[in-house]
């Protein structure tokens, strides 16, 4: 009612409920030291998937190209190809939705929230099979990994503090990364750019990463790396949501880390994690990730640094179960 009674809009900014323009108030960035109690250990890291360390298998070692794999969404076992052929671009059936808990003519069900039908349905979907490997000695045979380098005074523009989120598609060599976002503590667009993958894609899995092609991509991963190590050093805080994938894609062991599953942990304990989206939805009443388009990997961002900031101003057991 309240937005009703207000007067019409004057511009972009005057965003108030009641009318009264009131000047966009100044982003106050994240202080290290407010932000460096919240970093993982390296026990935590671990537990939660984090590459900690540099594999031991040698990164010269072939993977056979008639390796088996387990498909990644109906579960089907098959051969990796380098080059797909047209019956393998409708091979799995599979549903894209999650299982939810639904009434049905007085009945409680477990349906799938893509299509509505219940649990033990084939698929609603076809595509190709799709996998993703996460044994980090395999993702090192595959392209080594390396570890975040030390502050070397070279570049101006290096951030103590930043947010960071990747989007991510399947190929014939498992999952790649397509997109590199990363803001600085005043949520600043420092770095986003498409990469184009290593092997031939599969997937682009555009409905989660919002990417339609990569005809616009400049950067490979290597090259990507490295202008990210001109923003990042050792002791640059990376934030974001489950960076562990985003890691193993960069291929980047990296300790200084702020977990936002992690500070705003589920109540039964991991594997279990809050989604972002939930995350966002309940403590700061922002809802992200609801575009048909997929995810917006600077809303992303954003919304990981603004949950970092509430977890500093509200103090280190808000979000904790009982103290919301």
């Amino acid at each position: 009612m309240r937005l009703k009674k207000r007067p019409e809009a004057t511009s972009q900014d005057d965003v108030g409920i009641d009318g009264e323009w009131e000047p966009p108030k100044e982003i106050e960035p994240i202080r290290y030291e407010d932000a460096v109690k919240y970093i993982l250990s390296e026990e935590q890291l671990e537990k939660m998937g984090y590459p900690v360390r540099i594999p031991s298998a040698a990164p010269d070692v072939q993977e056979d190209d008639n390796d088996k794999k387990t498909c990644e969404r109906c579960k089907s076992t098959f051969t990796i190809k380098e080059k797909l052929e047209t019956q393998d671009m409708s091979a799995c059936i599979y549903h894209h939705g999650r299982l939810r808990v639904k009434m049905m003519n007085g009945e409680k069900l477990r349906v799938y929230t893509c299509c509505n039908e219940t649990h033990g349905h084939t698929g609603c979907i076809r595509g190709p099979h799709v996998f993703k490997d996460d044994d980090l000695e395999v993702l090192h045979q595959k392209i080594p990994f390396v570890e975040t380098p030390e502050k070397d005074g070279k570049s101006s523009e290096y951030r103590d503090i930043v947010a960071l989120d990747c989007e991510m598609c399947y190929t014939t060599g498992g999952f790649e990364l397509t997109r590199l976002t990363v803001i600085d503590a005043c949520l600043k667009n420092i770095l986003d750019e498409l990469i184009v993958p290593y092997h031939s894609i599969v997937d682009l899995n555009t409905r989660f990463s919002g990417i339609h092609d990569l005809s616009t991509a400049s950067y490979d991963l290597e090259q990507i790396r490295s202008r990210l190590f001109q923003f990042i050093h050792k002791d640059t805080i990376v934030v974001g949501q489950s960076l562990e994938n985003d890691f193993k894609v960069m291929r980047i062991i990296h300790h200084k880390v702020v977990d936002t599953a992690a500070i705003f942990p589920h109540p039964n304990g991991l594997p279990y994690r809050y989604s972002l989206k939930h995350l966002s939805a309940k403590y700061m009443k922002v809802f992200i990730q609801d575009s048909e388009d997929g995810h917006d990997s600077y809303e992303d961002s954003k919304a990981c640094m603004d949950l970092l900031a509430l977890k500093i101003q509200k103090g280190p057991q808000f979000g904790i179960s009982g103290n919301e």
